[in-house]
């Protein structure tokens, strides 16, 4: 029989070995079996890949330059032999490895996962998943090969861990602390994993519609007196989560269903 994600977790934390505050919280919460829409669930994955092919070629560009060259992006800006064609990264790649390892176990296997990750090349590697390899194939276990880098490399790969959650018998949020730890053990990119699992599962069942205005609170809960530096003047981190979130609610409200989140790299 083996451990649960959710005893997993406990053991590591009282080992100390995760870079975040106030996850005990997460380990007895009550995880309901809900009906999801499919059409959802497809759509978030699939999202992952077209995205990230949308916005892969250009991603790095300053912002405004970006507006100004192309307007909003609605297709394909890179080419290939002349053709404008979608380029996933990393980000679809280990998005889908993860898709791959539930798939196959029925649930979260983080060890597996790791193995899965660092086991082929990784197109558009980043740094910190980069250095997170050379730890595990140095023999470092899985739990240890996480750097501490506040970077979106975990984020951009976490919706998957919402589906063993559907059945009511794996905590979300557990795997989410998991899957990220593998490559970013680091209080703000584990709190920000945390809340978009959370998000993610409310978007597909429907449950919590107004959960999106918590967000900032969610994430700043798991960091603690942890500084980090913004790039917005005279402005802290849960201002500038608070900030962004506004806007797009407010977008939203005026009909906009575009996302115009203007957030740091880690968001």
């Amino acid at each position: 029989m083996r451990y649960t994600n959710t005893q997993l977790l406990s053991s590591l934390l009282s080992q100390r070995k995760i870079n975040a505050d106030n996850l005990e919280e997460i380990l007895n919460i009550s995880i309901k079996r809900v009906r999801p829409n499919i059409d959802k669930i497809e759509g978030m994955l699939l999202g992952v890949a077209i995205g990230d092919s949308l916005g892969n070629a250009i991603e790095l560009m300053d912002p405004n330059a970006r507006l100004r060259r192309y307007g909003f992006i609605e297709d394909y800006v890179s080419s290939l032999g002349g053709k404008r064609m979608g380029l996933p990264s990393d980000d679809t790649q280990l998005t889908f490895d993860t898709v791959k390892v539930i798939l196959e176990d029925g649930y979260l296997n983080p060890e597996k996962l790791a193995k899965t990750f660092f086991s082929h090349e990784i197109y558009g590697i980043g740094f910190s998943t980069s250095e997170a390899r050379d730890r595990y194939h140095r023999g470092m276990k899985w739990y240890e090969c996480g750097v501490k880098s506040s970077g979106n490399g975990a984020l951009m790969r976490i919706s998957p861990v919402i589906l063993p959650s559907l059945k009511g018998d794996e905590n979300h949020l557990v795997d989410s602390v998991l899957d990220t730890i593998i490559t970013h053990n680091d209080a703000l990119a584990i709190g920000t994993s945390i809340a978009f699992a959370e998000l993610f599962r409310n978007l597909v069942t429907s449950v919590n519609e107004d959960f999106l205005t918590n967000l900032p609170e969610r994430i700043v809960r798991f960091i603690g007196n942890k500084y980090y530096r913004v790039r917005i003047p005279n402005a802290n981190l849960y201002e500038l989560l608070t900030r962004e979130i506004d806007k797009a609610l407010k977008r939203d409200e005026e009909g906009d269903s575009r996302l115009h989140c203007d957030f740091n790299l880690f968001l």
